[in-house]
């Protein structure tokens, strides 16, 4: 179990994350648990304002085409997803890069 800092969060926001790794000859196919975040703050001063509604972009740093996507847990602060992925064709030294986001921001989701 591990805590990563986030793409583009603020101060004081963890993503919990679950990974299993196996030790096996390439491809590398890791599977990576998207459990739960904390220390989200309610939106003051735009548009919409309130709890955000958040989720997770998974994606391998660099290739396109491995994109994943938590649910949209609705007007959360501590949202918890338990969402598995596998992660085909990762070679070594490959990044992954987790960004949450908010689907109640305006005009587009937004980092959060």
């Amino acid at each position: 179990l591990a805590s990563f800092g986030v793409v583009g969060a603020r101060p004081g926001i963890a993503l919990t994350l679950r990974r299993h790794i196996s030790c096996q000859m390439v491809p590398i196919q890791p599977q990576v648990t998207v459990e739960s975040a904390c220390g989200l703050q309610k939106q003051n001063g735009s548009i919409i304002s309130g709890k955000p509604s958040p989720y997770v972009v998974i994606e391998v740093f660099g290739k396109e085409g491995f994109r994943f996507q938590t649910p949209v847990v609705r007007r959360s602060l501590t949202p918890a997803w338990n969402f598995p992925v596998n992660i085909g064709n990762f070679d070594s030294g490959d990044s992954l890069q987790f960004t949450l986001m908010d689907s109640l921001s305006w005009p587009r989701s937004d980092k959060l």
